[in-house]
């Protein structure tokens, strides 16, 4: 037995004459679908237009031409939208401005062939509103408290205090050495507690960065296996791939006898293949920042 996997392409193409007028009549023989120079064999042939909800087979011939390389089952039509929301490293005072956008977006969406969904990556993935093709069901949700308490569940405030609270302890450190002079005791003893703090917040934003990534990675994961359309629309408030940079840079600033050669952790490698999954999935992610 000789088993092929086959992943199917889709090639959207719209045909237009020199002034720019749609080419109608257009069948599957018009077209011909080449990879680096080979010949693709096109085993599904779909017609289909964004402005009106559906379209009879006597229409189909004058519409523009999206063309399917690859597959051997016609095109879906569905189109899924999948808003996430990332709520590790959101801020609440930047709820009212997600709520917002989402909220003009789904005014102007109208029932159709397609579907939603909005999903929040916190302490564990949260369907906030499952697949539904009414956008009305997506306002009522992002209306609601639960959308709310993902913001309030956010790691990013316990995080921001912390780091209010270390450079409060470098201040207070610094002026006690400028006072004291730097081999006074009460200076070591302060300095002696200022590394910990950095290695400890840089490991609190390494795990929730780990965190994220792991969750966001399923999700993509999930998608990728689908057969219709889909969009992916992250929204976050942004996180460093360096974890360690904030918080080592501040102690290098006010004590620069702690700089040194020290590599500080870089987690490229964990969102790449991230990346690499989405392409080959054909599944385009948007990112907005939240901010």
């Amino acid at each position: 037995t000789i088993k092929v996997n086959v992943r199917q392409v889709l090639v959207p193409v719209v045909v237009t004459d020199k002034d720019g007028h749609h080419l109608t009549g257009l069948t599957q023989a018009d077209f011909k679908v080449l990879e680096d120079g080979v010949e693709q064999k096109i085993t599904a042939f779909t017609s289909e237009r964004s402005d009106v909800p559906s379209v009879s087979a006597s229409a189909e011939s004058s519409l523009p031409v999206p063309v399917v390389a690859g597959s051997p089952k016609p095109l879906a039509k569905q189109h899924t939208y999948v808003i996430c929301v990332d709520a590790i490293h959101a801020s609440f005072a930047n709820f009212v401005y997600v709520r917002e956008a989402l909220r003009k977006l789904f005014q102007r969406e109208q029932a159709g062939d397609s579907q939603y969904a909005v999903i929040a990556l916190g302490r564990e993935m949260d369907i906030v509103q499952n697949l539904t093709p009414d956008p009305t069901k997506v306002l009522e949700t992002i209306g609601g408290a639960n959308f709310r308490k993902t913001f309030l569940q956010s790691q990013k405030s316990s995080s921001q205090f912390a780091l209010s609270h270390y450079e409060t302890d470098l201040q207070e450190a610094r002026a006690a050495c400028d006072a004291a002079g730097p081999t006074d005791p009460a200076c070591e003893t302060r300095k002696r507690a200022l590394p910990p703090q950095a290695n400890a917040l840089a490991e609190e934003a390494r795990v929730n960065t780990a965190q994220f990534l792991d969750q966001f990675r399923s999700l993509v994961e999930q998608m990728a296996r689908g057969t219709d359309r889909r969009t992916l629309v992250l929204i976050s408030d942004g996180f460093l791939l360096t974890p360690g940079q904030v918080s080592y840079g501040l102690l290098e600033t006010y004590f620069p006898e702690f700089r040194s050669t020290r590599t500080i952790e870089r987690m490229e490698d964990s969102i790449e293949p991230i990346y690499r999954l989405a392409a080959k999935g054909n599944l385009p992610i948007y990112t907005i920042d939240s901010r």
